[in-house]
């Protein structure tokens, strides 16, 4: 009877250090905005729940949700959407919760938006993109230690927002990305076609013409396919292609999907 319940205990151990290690592996790509080869997001899943009855960690149901819409290239709408589902309701469960700091809630705010900017909206999304904009136009103005860097983030989230509700412009000519700092001049032009296809969501034929001259200046490409995975950009791809968006649309979404998923040999 010992050597049953030692052996069982054993085995008890043994699954916990490997979930806490899959969590740890998780976490790390989700830092990084990145999916490894070396997390099990079904483990994951598996002892997420478990944990979160022993003590409350939103930070690691963050990155679970990071990774579960993430998981694969799978070019199934219906498979893609269906993950995305599932993690938008990870998220906004860490946001709804009043026990979750704010640091976490606000966090957990920006990831879903991320989503919900990427996915085919009916009513209840679109008002719980109002809703969770509200909140993150809240939190920074309240928050005067936000960096430049999470500022810019969350602006150009409530941009593609805006643009998604009929409320924002696409810019009609490139950004001037004249500028010494070439990931500054990515990061715009990478916003322009992000713009340019969240409008193709919402009118048929919207002016394309900024997000066509920034795919042709181009980008680092180890920076494009880290922004591709963490911007969740294959979801709008496939919430494109599913739409009956325009034929430059759909030309438009192909392109910046394969210069993002092109094999590239230089180092990070």
């Amino acid at each position: 009877m010992r050597r049953i319940v030692f052996s069982s205990l054993c085995l008890l151990l043994f699954f916990v250090g490997l979930a806490e290690w899959q969590l740890g592996v998780l976490r790390a790509d989700y830092r990084q905005g990145q999916v490894s080869g070396n997390a099990s997001i079904r483990l994951g899943t598996l002892y997420l729940p478990v944990r979160q009855r022993l003590f409350s960690d939103p930070g690691a149901q963050i990155a679970v949700a990071f990774r579960v819409v993430r998981q694969s290239e799978s070019q199934d709408f219906v498979f893609t959407m269906r993950q995305a589902g599932i993690g938008l309701g990870m998220l906004l469960e860490v946001f709804r919760d009043s026990d979750v700091n704010t640091e976490y809630q606000n966090e957990a705010a920006f990831e879903a938006l991320i989503l919900l900017t990427r996915m085919p909206w009916d009513e209840d999304f679109s008002q719980e993109a109002s809703r969770l904009s509200a909140h993150l136009r809240g939190a920074l103005s309240q928050n005067a230690s936000a960096t430049l860097d999470e500022r810019q983030m969350i602006e150009e989230v409530l941009e593609l927002v805006a643009v998604r509700q009929g409320a924002g412009r696409v810019p009609a000519v490139p950004p001037n990305t004249v500028s010494t700092d070439e990931r500054k001049a990515w990061e715009m032009g990478l916003q322009a076609v992000r713009l340019g296809l969240a409008s193709c969501l919402k009118t048929p034929e919207p002016p394309l013409n900024a997000a066509w001259a920034a795919l042709e200046r181009g980008f680092g490409q180890n920076w494009l396919r880290r922004e591709w995975v963490a911007g969740w950009d294959a979801g709008l791809q496939q919430a494109l292609h599913a739409s009956r968006a325009s034929a430059d649309c759909q030309r438009l979404a192909a392109r910046l999907s394969s210069m993002a998923i092109a094999v590239d040999r230089s180092p990070p």
